[in-house]
């Protein structure tokens, strides 16, 4: 009980019972004192001397008391936590000023890599932004994910020409009438072929039929060969069109010929396979219903004269 006694906040000079309501501050540092002093820890133990206890041992016997007034409980009551010198809005201004100076620090950053950027750019080049945003784009708009690497395209045809989707950004609604086409139509210009193009210009190479006209008129006259004597003729004969167009307009004229040679040897290609086919079919005829009668009989008699010798070799064994 002494140590009880001399541990426990519930013990006064004066003898009555203590009740931490009537303990002073100065009393509190007494008190805080003493537990220090009194819980450190004792050097080893001699032989047939009684030295103090641990602080373990002091501690599990503070511990252990349950009389009212003097459990550890009781002594922790007595010791008077110090109020924060920091109050709220102080606190939330000190967070306000960090923010701000690394908000300052950020910016200052951001402007010296601009002025490397800049430095290092061409003055006549374009400006560009140092730090884009990114955008969200969305799926039926290309450029984004699900556009660029989403379920593959429907094609249509031997030649398996891609058609128009709700993706693509022709696939549209436009007031005023305007037609859209709908799934299963293709009209991009990625996708259209040279020969419904007809050669950049159509048969007149881009010219008016006037002047196209008068071209293929003298160029007819020198035998489709482009001498010094078409150019004169065609100098005279247009004089508002530069040369530079007109040599254009001859080197077009050979593509063009060129191309409709090309163009009539695939369909003559194609009637010739088409016709012989055709012929085919025609002359190829599916067995008739005596023929193949005429078969089975046929391989019916080799059957039976082959089982005959079999066994007139067996009756010569």
């Amino acid at each position: 009980m002494a140590m009880s006694a001399m541990l426990s906040p519930s013990a006064s000079p004066s003898g009555k019972r203590w009740s931490p309501k009537h303990q002073s501050d100065k009393t509190v540092e007494d008190l805080l004192t003493t537990f220090s002093q009194r819980f450190e820890q004792s050097p080893p133990k001699g032989k047939g001397k009684e030295t103090s206890k641990s602080l373990c041992e002091q501690l599990e016997m503070l511990s252990l008391q349950k009389e009212p007034g003097h459990t550890v409980k009781d002594f922790l009551t007595t010791v008077m936590r110090k109020e924060g010198s920091a109050s709220l809005p102080e606190l939330m201004g000190t967070l306000s000023y960090q923010k701000a100076i690394l908000r300052n620090e950020q910016e200052r950053g951001f402007r010296r890599h601009e002025e490397q950027v800049r430095l290092l750019r061409s003055a006549s080049a374009p400006a560009l932004p140092v730090h884009p945003k990114p955008t969200v784009v969305s799926s039926t708009m290309p450029g984004s994910a699900a556009f660029s690497f989403g379920v593959p395209r429907h094609c249509k045809g031997k030649m398996k020409v891609p058609v128009l989707e709700s993706r693509d950004p022709e696939y549209c609604h436009i007031p005023g009438g305007v037609p859209v086409p709908g799934v299963g139509q293709y009209n991009l210009s990625a996708t259209v072929f040279p020969e419904a193009l007809e050669m950049a210009g159509g048969p007149t190479g881009g010219w008016n039929y006037a002047d196209h006209q008068v071209f293929m008129k003298e160029f007819e006259k020198s035998n489709r060969v482009a001498s010094q004597g078409l150019f004169e003729h065609l100098y005279q004969g247009l004089p508002h069109i530069s040369r530079l167009q007109i040599t254009d307009h001859i080197r077009w004229a050979g593509e063009w010929e060129l191309y409709q040679a090309k163009r009539q040897r695939k369909m003559d290609r194609y009637r010739e396979e088409r016709q012989a086919t055709a012929g085919a079919n025609a002359t190829q005829k599916l067995p008739s219903k005596e023929d193949k009668e005429a078969t089975r009989e046929a391989l019916q008699d080799e059957a039976r004269k082959a089982k005959e010798k079999r066994m007139q070799r067996i009756d010569e064994n």
